[in-house]
């Protein structure tokens, strides 16, 4: 899984066109807004930066900050927007060059854990509990498993001819090859998905069906993030309202969620 992941973010056309988006999504700017009246001026590590999206939020916040991906490419598309910034390519599920010195606030957003197998998540949420100092915070995203179905490859609803029933020729054209490489793709990768008790590896619809995602409902990501020595501070949806925790299993609507959380005082670090 991580595998084929890796190859499609580290492809040119990917990186390139991920190093043109500097936007924040609705949880994003409420995470960073509660961020920055305790956080200004301490050690921030951005976890799977991609393109460098919120790389120049998080500097207006600290100075003191590290971005690391798996993809070659993406970082060398940050150095090129950023070529004073500290970015390395490194593997979440291996952060022992960062041990010594913890880092007060570590993100990984854009559900980039979400490329990983059951296994290797498990070993990644590990890995960033031992480098989050034990005042600090960890904010992730992650799909939902709980939201509302996955629209078929072979679903007409591609076109989305209701919001635009007079699309022109090249527009029609463009979908159109769009949605043969969402089928071809799905064919390539529906037999990989898994489905159990607590998590779900699909085929997702994001990208013409291009990657491998693990879902995950709010209420199990909650329990399995005090596994690794984690309790969950607070919930916010794709909308940037912040949920309440008790509601966790019947959050349906948000396609993804954002975890913010806090070490647990006795933490418990997986072998």
């Amino acid at each position: 899984m991580l595998d084929w992941n890796h190859r499609q973010w580290s492809a040119s056309q990917v990186s390139g066109s991920y190093g043109r988006d500097s936007r924040l999504f609705a949880p994003e700017t409420v995470v960073l807004e509660w961020l920055g009246v305790g956080f200004q001026n301490r050690r921030i590590l951005d976890i799977g930066v991609g393109g460098g999206r919120t790389t120049p939020h998080l500097l207006k916040i600290s100075p003191h900050y590290v971005g690391i991906d798996y993809s070659e490419p993406m970082v060398r598309e940050c150095l090129r927007q950023f070529p004073d910034v500290d970015f390395r390519v490194a593997d979440a599920r291996d952060l022992q060059e960062f041990a010594a010195e913890p880092f007060d606030f570590v993100l990984f957003s854009y559900n980039g854990i979400d490329n990983l197998n059951h296994e290797d998540r498990m070993k990644c949420l590990a890995e960033i509990r031992g480098v989050v100092a034990q005042d600090g915070a960890f904010v992730f995203s992650s799909h939902n498993r709980n939201r509302d179905r996955i629209p078929k490859p072979w679903s007409l609803e591609h076109f989305d001819f209701q919001r635009n029933p007079t699309l022109n020729p090249l527009k029609l054209a463009r979908r159109s090859l769009n949605y043969a490489a969402g089928q071809l793709n799905n064919l390539r990768l529906s037999r990989q998905e898994r489905y159990t008790e607590e998590y779900a590896i699909i085929n997702d619809s994001g990208d013409q069906y291009r990657f491998l995602s693990y879902h995950i409902s709010a209420e199990k990501q909650i329990a399995q993030l005090a596994r690794v020595g984690f309790e969950v501070e607070m919930i916010i949806d794709t909308q940037g309202r912040v949920l309440d925790l008790a509601m966790a299993r019947d959050i349906t609507e948000s396609w993804m969620i954002y975890y913010v959380c806090r070490p647990l005082k006795r933490s418990l670090r997986l072998s």
